[in-house]
C-alpha cells in the first residue's frame, strides 16, 4: 500500500508498484552456495618457518666464514709485508749520517732460519752474530740493530689462520727466500681465499751494483775498498783493494754485489806529481744500479 507524507504528497515512484510489474524471471535468484578455502594447518605453517630459518642459517654461516676468511687472506698479507719491511727496511734514500733500519742493512745478508725454520735473529740476536757498532775509520755502523719484528709468545710468525708462516731460503746462489702460506685449509694447493699465499725476496732486493767516477786522476794507479757488512756475523768488511790504473770510472759487474743501507768507500787517490791522499766516501746503496756521480 502507498504512503503519503504529511503533505498528502504521493510519491511519483512506488517500489512495490515496480516489482510486480517486472517479469517473473527477474525475481528468479539462483541458490547461494557455501564458499570455501584451503588453509595451512599450524604444523605446516612451523615446518615453514623451520625450512626458512634453517636456510636463513646456512647462508648466513656461509657468509660470515667468507668473511672470516677474507680478513685472515688480509692479515696474512700485512704480516708477509712486515717480514718484509723488517729485512729491507724502507727502502729510502738517506743523507749521509743516518743509519738505513732493516736486518739485511745492517747484516748484509737474509736472516738465518733456525731449526723451526722461522727467521728467529729477526727478533733475538742468536748465533754469534754482533751487536751494532759504529765504525770511526769507515764512518758507518754495522751489526744486529733489533729486534725488527716483534717476538711470538710461540716462536712462529704465524698468518692470519694462526698457522705457522713457511720460510724457504733457496740455494746461496741464488740468494732468494719465501714465505708462505697455505690458507684457510693448512695444506699446499687450494683455490680462491684458500690458495697458497707467497711472498719472495730475491736477491736483487737486498743485493746490488754501484758505479762511481773520480774526478782528477792521473795516469797514476789509484786504489779503494768499499766497507759494508759482513754476511758472516755483521761486523765490519772490507772489499779487496781494487785499483783504478789510470781509470776514472768504476762500474761493479754481477760478481760484486753489495748489501743495501749505508756504505762507504775508503779511497787512496793519486793525482798529479804523485799526491797521495786519503779520503771516505759515505753514500746509500738501494736496489738497482746505484751510480754515485763524481767524487772529489
Amino acid at each position: 500500500m502507498d504512503t503519503q507524507d504529511k503533505n498528502k504528497i504521493r510519491p511519483t515512484f512506488s517500489l512495490s508498484r515496480f516489482l510486480t510489474r517486472l517479469p517473473a524471471h527477474f525475481l528468479t535468484f539462483p541458490p547461494v552456495h557455501r564458499l570455501t578455502r584451503a588453509g595451512f594447518t599450524l604444523v605446516e605453517v612451523l615446518v615453514t618457518l623451520a625450512i626458512i630459518g634453517l636456510m636463513g642459517s646456512v647462508a648466513g654461516t656461509m657468509y660470515n666464514k667468507n668473511y672470516q676468511d677474507e680478513i685472515a687472506y688480509l692479515a696474512t698479507i700485512d704480516v708477509m709485508d712486515r717480514v718484509k719491511k723488517a729485512i729491507l727496511g724502507d727502502n729510502i734514500p738517506h743523507n749521509r749520517g743516518v743509519h738505513i733500519s732493516g736486518y739485511a742493512a745492517d747484516m748484509g745478508r737474509l736472516p738465518a732460519l733456525n731449526e723451526n725454520n722461522q727467521p728467529e735473529s729477526l727478533w733475538r740476536k742468536i748465533g754469534g752474530i754482533k751487536e751494532s757498532v759504529y765504525h770511526e775509520e769507515a764512518r758507518i755502523r754495522t751489526g744486529w740493530n733489533g729486534p725488527y719484528i716483534m717476538e711470538t709468545e710461540t716462536g712462529f710468525l704465524t698468518d692470519g689462520w694462526g698457522k705457522a708462516l713457511i720460510f724457504q731460503k733457496n740455494t746461496p746462489d741464488k740468494g732468494d727466500m719465501t714465505i708462505v702460506s697455505y690458507g684457510e685449509g693448512g695444506k699446499r694447493g687450494g683455490s680462491s681465499l684458500g690458495k697458497d699465499i707467497k711472498m719472495v725476496i730475491k736477491k736483487e732486493h737486498y743485493m746490488a751494483p754501484i758505479g762511481f767516477c773520480f774526478k782528477g786522476l792521473t795516469s797514476h794507479s789509484s786504489e779503494f775498498e768499499i766497507n759494508y757488512p759482513d754476511p758472516d756475523n755483521g761486523s765490519l768488511k772490507k772489499s779487496d783493494k781494487i785499483e783504478l790504473n789510470g781509470r776514472d770510472h768504476f762500474i761493479s759487474d754481477e760478481d760484486l754485489l753489495f748489501p743495501i743501507g749505508l756504505r762507504s768507500i775508503s779511497a787512496k787517490i793519486t793525482r798529479g806529481s804523485e799526491e797521495e791522499e786519503e779520503k771516505v766516501f759515505v753514500f746509500p746503496i738501494q736496489p738497482g744500479m746505484n751510480y754515485l756521480g763524481t767524487l772529489e
